[in-house]
């Protein structure tokens, strides 16, 4: 019972939890329709839950410790500069590329990290990190001039950041940006007999970034019962509801199946833990005693951060101007005044951290970091035993609750040949209200803050919903995980399943007869690198991406 096609809709960002609650009210009748005609449930993502190592983990059916994507940025060997990740710093073919050799008709349209995008049987446009102004985001290249005619100006990256008093500019060119690519997927749906097609929309998880305290009551910045935008996160849902219903009334016809997915969950952020100022602050990292970085030490107690430029921008309304003071010290122009790892003593420095959502803890490890000083071996967990010590026994001032739940070290969550570039401490803060912030070295002179910008984040489950001749009716999935995508595509498309895959064809969504008429065959296939690490962005596309992704709010 193989399926001859198959649909893939994510929606970056959706929760299980939002999508639930407007189902109950009757507002998602299309999603209310799959919940009964087929399989729902939560969808587990990677640890951290961050856009960057779930779609690689979904794409390749693998952990991170094997394709070697743990966020959206990582420090270039011998160095300690942070640099955003692109495709080809992943190991592990995608599940379309190997539907692709296998002669079936591919189109994959927005998926992130997926610049620059790899040839196919069929068409590939990249999505997220996708540097401006380039015009090879398509295969085949002529294709993007194509996008470009069919939507009068096809769109990867939204123009326009959320700011105080400019919700209205935010929330159309959000729309306008989103209708571009709805029309750009069913201009490519229709124009070919496809095998595969997968289309990612990303706005969920930007309008829950920025607006999710307008919605949420509970949230310490929610607006009075008036407020002009309370209704605006289900607003945005509906929308994909609508979309989603033309997909299965006029786009499908029994012979697909349809996956609606998404890479995490989302919920309340309130504050943040400054990762860099507690390692600090308990001795793990050391700054320079030099006249320069003495002062800039001294700036940074006074509260002269990032933070504080980025709050009264804030303020004033001018939010739109973060770029320019947002965390992001290498392109602010007031970097020489503020702290940074160029500030550090690294031969005194055993442990820092950089990554977004969750704490990823990297020891200044000997062999590996440019200047390391810990031993690998007895030093090394020595260190990391001391340091998830003192995490255990970190609460907030304010409220008097502990501030870190799930501690794992790096081997607890990952294996692989990347292993060792993992972090070696990761965590997850005990309520998610909290993020871990680890971007761009001192960006407060704040151990814990509030949030006064982004207000909302990720979770750990995001949603799959699955429906088609192969699967279920009415049954809830449980301890669906996104590694289990590929193997479950590649198996609904009639292919075999790699080995080296960590995923599993999830046997519960399906009907008890399918494995029986077609039961899964696993091949072994040589481990040697799909692809090497290249340098694919400049300085200044390396800049420019730090700069669009604080602006979309994945860097709170």
């Amino acid at each position: 019972m193989s399926s001859e096609k198959v649909f893939i809709l994510g929606l970056d960002g959706a929760s299980p939890e939002v999508i639930e609650s407007l189902i109950d009210l009757g507002q998602l009748p299309a999603f209310e329709k799959l919940k009964k005609d087929g399989v729902m449930g939560k969808l587990r993502t990677t640890i951290p839950p961050i856009t960057g190592s779930a779609w690689s983990s979904f794409m390749t059916g693998k952990n991170p410790g094997k394709h070697g994507i743990f966020d959206f940025i990582t420090r270039k060997e011998g160095t300690y500069h942070l640099a955003p990740i692109n495709s080809n710093l992943r190991e592990g073919r995608s599940f379309w590329s190997r539907a692709s050799d296998a002669g079936k008709k591919v189109c994959i349209i927005n998926v992130p990290i997926t610049y620059p995008p790899e040839k196919v049987n069929g068409v590939m446009v990249s999505g997220m990190l996708t540097p401006r102004g380039r015009t090879d985001y398509t295969q085949p290249p002529s294709l993007a001039r194509e996008l470009d005619r069919v939507t009068r100006g096809y769109r990867i990256h939204m123009e326009e950041s959320f700011s105080k008093g400019r919700e209205e500019t935010f929330l159309k060119h959000l729309y306008e940006v989103t209708e571009k690519r709805i029309e750009a997927m069913e201009y490519l749906f229709k124009r070919e007999d496809w095998d595969l097609f997968v289309g990612i929309i990303e706005g969920i998880d930007l309008i829950q970034h920025e607006l999710w305290h307008c919605w949420d009551p509970a949230h310490f910045r929610h607006p009075s019962p008036s407020g002009k935008y309370l209704d605006v996160i289900p607003s945005f849902y509906r929308k994909m509801d609508e979309f989603l219903n033309r997909i299965l009334e006029e786009w499908i016809d029994s012979r697909w199946t349809i996956i609606v997915m998404s890479d995490h969950g989302a919920g309340p952020l309130k504050k943040l833990f400054y990762i860099n100022n507690f390692l600090m602050r308990k001795g793990f990292l050391k700054l320079k005693g030099g006249a320069r970085s003495s002062i800039k030490h001294l700036l940074f107690q006074a509260g002269f951060v990032p933070m504080t430029f980025y709050h009264l921008l804030l303020r004033m309304g001018l939010g739109r101007l973060k770029k320019m003071a947002r965390f992001g010290q290498g392109e602010s122009w007031l970097k020489p005044f503020f702290l940074s790892f160029e500030d550090v003593e690294w031969s005194r420095t055993r442990a820092y951290s950089f990554g977004s959502t969750a704490g990823q803890i990297y020891l200044n490890l000997k062999g590996r970091e440019p200047l390391g000083i810990v031993s690998p071996g007895k030093e090394e967990e020595e260190v990391r035993k001391e340091i998830i010590r003192e995490l255990q026994r970190l609460v907030d001032e304010e409220t008097g609750e502990q501030v870190v739940g799930e501690i794992y070290r790096k081997e607890d969550l990952y294996h692989g040949p990347h292993l060792k570039d993992a972090p070696d401490i990761v965590f997850l803060p005990k309520t998610l209200e909290i993020a871990a912030f680890g971007e761009y070295e001192f960006a407060s002179h704040r151990m814990i803050d509030y949030s006064w910008g982004v207000s909302g984040s990720h979770r750990m489950d995001g949603l799959i919903t699955m429906k088609g001749k192969p699967f279920r009716q009415g049954t809830t999935l449980q301890g669906a995980r996104i590694i289990d995508l590929a193997p479950s595509v590649l198996y609904l498309l009639g292919l075999p399943v790699p080995g080296a895959m960590d995923g599993e064809v999830l046997r519960q969504a399906f009907l008890e007869t399918a494995f029986e008429e077609r039961p899964v065959r696993v091949i072994d296939e040589k481990t040697s690198p799909d692809s090497l690490p290249e340098e694919i962005y400049s300085d200044e596309e390396e800049e420019e991406l730090k700069r669009r992704l604080k602006t979309l709010g994945y860097f709170t």
